[in-house]
């Protein structure tokens, strides 16, 4: 009997288990074709299933498992430099939607077959491809869920927070019913996020939290004005408790004390001026890993090249830069 229960119980874990994972199944159809294949993540997708017929007036039968050869890198059909390449990779699309790409092609060359998935932004590039092969069946196939989208390309769709790009409308940031989003306000630039964190890059360094530079700027400030003060104060206190003492000598050396001081106070400010004005000037505003653009962050609170925020995308933190909107994958943080 304890056996019994041991095996129910294995099975019931198996059970749970293998029903908790998540697999994103991906259908397409033109009427005589049919395509579908599965994926479990960004890195795993099977093959795809492809049967019927090439067209409606061919009898010839397609029954095959073939690889999606633009998944992970672009479109090249046989591998031959002389062939077009079409820039449509699927697990981009995957990584910034979580869902199948809306279109896929497969093609018969000669009895070696082709599949792969797009969008319509990349359905000219296809085309193109089609008359340079004339001679191979070429069939375009639509995602069964995405028919609607495909009909209407003004119909956007919303990976993640990140692509809001206004508060206004409906749907907007805070006004969508896909995500959580904040909107967010700056004065290095106004973004949606699942938060209102943002970091600096320095060189090869990220997510330092964008409140550090202005700390160092303030300290760095603080010492370039302070310092020169407290110098000339020390020397004035120093030649009135002379001038008290009514000594010559010692008056004579409070005011020697009070020149170099002042002397000293003088280089201390301009120097840390002309560093900050050096700086600035020398500056690549195109390079945000560059020395000079970190220190320009640092030392004059000028980091609107360095500022960025996260977003979580599937899994994977994508990190956008708020000056230009340029977005890198920072797993890891480089």
């Amino acid at each position: 009997m304890k056996k019994k229960i041991s095996y129910l119980i294995l099975l019931l874990t198996l059970f749970l288990f293998t029903g908790s994972v998540y697999a994103l199944e991906c259908k397409y159809s033109n009427g005589s074709l049919t395509a579908e294949f599965t994926i479990k993540n960004k890195d795993s997708v099977s093959k795809a299933t492809v049967k019927g017929d090439l067209n409606s007036t061919d009898e010839t039968k397609i029954d095959a498992k073939v690889d999606i050869h633009n998944w992970e890198k672009v479109f090249n059909p046989g591998g031959d430099p002389s062939n077009t390449k079409i820039n449509s990779k699927g697990q981009d699309y995957y990584i910034n939607y979580q869902d199948c790409p809306p279109l896929a092609l497969f093609v018969d060359r000669n009895g070696d077959f082709d599949f792969a998935v797009f969008t319509k932004d990349h359905e000219t590039e296809f085309e193109n491809y089609g008359k340079k092969k004339q001679g191979y069946a070429i069939m375009p196939l639509v995602h069964s869920s995405k028919e609607d989208d495909a009909e209407d390309p003004n119909k956007q769709e919303y990976g993640s927070c990140t692509e809001f790009t206004t508060n206004e409308g409906n749907p907007s940031c805070e006004n969508n019913t896909q995500f959580s989003c904040i909107w967010n306000e700056t004065k290095y630039g106004n973004y949606c996020n699942t938060d209102n964190l943002m970091y600096v890059s320095c060189g090869g360094a990220f997510d330092i939290p964008y409140q550090t530079p202005q700390i160092v700027n303030f300290v760095f400030n603080l010492l370039k004005i302070g310092t020169p003060i407290i110098l000339v104060i020390v020397s004035i206190i120093q030649l009135l408790k002379s001038l008290a003492a009514s000594k010559e000598d010692e008056i004579k050396k409070a005011q020697s004390s009070l020149v170099k001081k002042m002397i000293a106070a003088a280089l201390v400010f301009f120097i840390a001026s002309i560093v900050q004005l050096v700086v600035s000037i020398v500056a690549d505003s195109g390079d945000t890993e560059d020395i000079s653009t970190c220190m320009d962050c640092f030392l004059n609170n000028s980091c609107s090249e360095n500022v960025y925020y996260k977003t979580n995308v599937g899994g994977t933190y994508m990190c956008t830069y708020l000056n230009n909107k340029s977005t890198f994958t920072c797993e890891g943080n480089k």
